[in-house]
């Protein structure tokens, strides 16, 4: 039982969204099943406006997720090249 509770509290932690994976952070607030509801994307949103530190942090590791995610040459370009290299 201990396990199965251990595990249940560990999957709170997982992010889905991408920004928020590849940035390890919670830069996106994540409200899914009965956490997304209108007031609690309300509390959010505000939470969000009413704080521009909040807004400065997201926009900065929203720019360093750009950088990471972006690539020298055309995304097509790049998938070909990666999967050449497993043939």
């Amino acid at each position: 039982l201990a396990k199965i509770i251990s595990k249940a509290n560990n999957l709170k932690n997982i992010s889905i969204s991408l920004p928020n994976i590849i940035s390890g952070t919670k830069v996106i607030p994540e409200l899914l099943q009965s956490d997304c509801n209108s007031e609690k994307i309300a509390q959010e949103v505000i939470k969000l406006f009413c704080n521009q530190n909040a807004i400065n942090e997201q926009l900065s590791i929203f720019k360093k997720v750009h950088e990471v995610m972006s690539v020298d040459k055309k995304p097509e370009r790049a998938a070909s090249d990666i999967i050449s290299g497993y043939l």
